[in-house]
C-alpha cells in the first residue's frame, strides 16, 4: 500500500488566478476564490505544468517534497481499490464515499474545495448550489493538452476519471516514494 499525504499540497507563492502560472523557477499556486488564507484550508491549486515543474515524466517528483511524488493514474486506481476491500471492480463507483468519510482509516479524507477553470472561473465551491467537489491531478498525460485527473462530488459516491485541460488548476495529493 502507498502512503498518501493526509491533506492537499499547499506549497508555493500565491498568485491571482487571472495571472497564470509560468515556468519561471518560482512555484506558484492559486488559492480558492483568490484569497490567500483559503489555501490553509483547501491547499493550493496548480496548473498541470506548474505541478510537474514543466517535465513530462509520469514518475516525477514535481513540486512534491523530497521523498514524495505526483501520483500516476495507476497509483490512484490502487488507492481506490485499497479503500474498497472485498468489492469487485469497478470500484470507482463507490470509492468516493470512502475517501470523503472522515472516519475511514485510510487517512485520505478528501477536501471538497472546488477547482479553477482555465484561470477565470472557480467551480464546485459555491454553497448555494449545495454541490461541492474537487479534482486532483495525476502525473499521467492524456494528450498534449490534457492529463488525467480524478474528481469527487459531495452528492455522489463515485470517483470520476477525467482528462482535464492542463490549463485548469486542481489540487494534488503527493505519494511517498
Amino acid at each position: 500500500a502507498r502512503c498518501w499525504m493526509a491533506s492537499n499540497l499547499n506549497y508555493g507563492d500565491h498568485v491571482l488566478s487571472n495571472q497564470g502560472q509560468a515556468d519561471n523557477c518560482v512555484v506558484e499556486k492559486y488559492c480558492l476564490n483568490d484569497q490567500q488564507q483559503r489555501c490553509d484550508n483547501s491547499g493550493g491549486f496548480y496548473q498541470w505544468g506548474e505541478l510537474m515543474r514543466y517535465q513530462h515524466d509520469f514518475s516525477t517528483q514535481g513540486i512534491c517534497p523530497p521523498g514524495w511524488h505526483v501520483p500516476s493514474e495507476s497509483e490512484w486506481q490502487m488507492l481506490l481499490t485499497g479503500v474498497t476491500p472485498g468489492i469487485s471492480p469497478p470500484v470507482d463507483g463507490i470509492a468516493g464515499g470512502f475517501l470523503k468519510d472522515t472516519n475511514m482509516v485510510s487517512g485520505f479524507h478528501a477536501i471538497l474545495s472546488g477547482m479553477n477553470y482555465l484561470g477565470f472561473l472557480w467551480a464546485h465551491e459555491n454553497s448555494t448550489t449545495d454541490v461541492f467537489g474537487s479534482f486532483y491531478w495525476t502525473s499521467t498525460t492524456y494528450n498534449d493538452t490534457h492529463s488525467w485527473s480524478r474528481g469527487l462530488l459531495s452528492r455522489n459516491p463515485s470517483v470520476s476519471k477525467y482528462p482535464g485541460s492542463k490549463g485548469n488548476a486542481f489540487n494534488v495529493r503527493c505519494v511517498r516514494d
